[in-house]
């Protein structure tokens, strides 16, 4: 299990337990003395597992939780600052291939803990036990769908945006989505920007039909996507 200033990691039912997602996560809700905290997942088939046990927990430590659903790691930074959260947790193990997850832990201005906190997060994580909320005083779950809209408005109301210029290009570029979390909200933005958008994997099923990491080798089918269709410039997440 690796323990850093990105998170928690490790490989599903071998490292990243059931027993370590609790302890870790109830320690991270003490750390940043949580009130309310948004949670979002990338596309791996143990997201949706681990999002639901990460979001219980925080309610039955007191705490209430924004259920972002599929959002990209940048998505959930910039939810937790705008909705005023006190942290945010963020299930991706980014580039690491399938087998592997994690938890990114966030404090309430949206950036990695320092780290002091992980430090601090580690010792209360082994120490135990951790205080649980009583009957009435667990924390609310809200569902909010709308992070993708959050993100890409506050893209096109950066004040050196001139979204009509760009619009009037009319670009086409090719986007390689390795099928994860940023599936619908790179295609969402390059249309919104008045682009034609030739799309790769962008079906959110968690299974990486490349190396999820962007390196040459991994980007071999979107070279030739750009080829293809005239693109000006293909882009690949991980």
């Amino acid at each position: 299990l690796m323990r850093t200033v990105s998170g928690l990691r490790g490989i599903v039912g071998t490292d990243l337990t059931p027993e370590a997602l609790v302890r870790h996560t109830q320690a991270f809700l003490q750390v940043v003395k949580a009130k309310k905290i948004a949670i979002g997942r990338d596309s791996r088939v143990t997201g949706p597992a681990i999002s639901r046990m990460v979001s219980s927990v925080c309610e039955l430590a007191g705490v209430d939780v924004i259920d972002l659903g599929l959002a990209t790691t940048p998505t959930v930074e910039m939810a937790v600052e705008q909705m005023e959260c006190d942290g945010g947790i963020i299930v991706t193990a980014s580039h690491n291939p399938a087998e592997w997850n994690a938890l990114k832990l966030l404090n309430s201005d949206g950036t990695f803990l320092v780290q002091k906190q992980v430090d601090e997060l580690i010792r209360i994580a082994d120490s135990g036990p951790h205080p649980w909320a009583s009957w009435d005083k667990i924390g609310h779950l809200e569902s909010f769908k709308d992070a993708d809209r959050l993100h890409i408005d506050a893209i096109l109301a950066l004040p050196w945006f001139n979204l009509d210029l760009i619009r009037s290009k009319k670009f086409k570029v090719a986007i390689d989505a390795v099928n994860g979390a940023g599936c619908f909200i790179f295609t969402k933005l390059l249309r919104e920007l008045g682009c034609d958008v030739a799309e790769l994997n962008v079906v959110p099923n968690g299974i990486f039909p490349r190396g999820a990491e962007p390196i040459p080798e991994s980007l071999v089918e979107l070279g030739r996507v750009v080829k293809e269709n005239g693109c000006i410039i293909g882009f690949a997440s991980d």
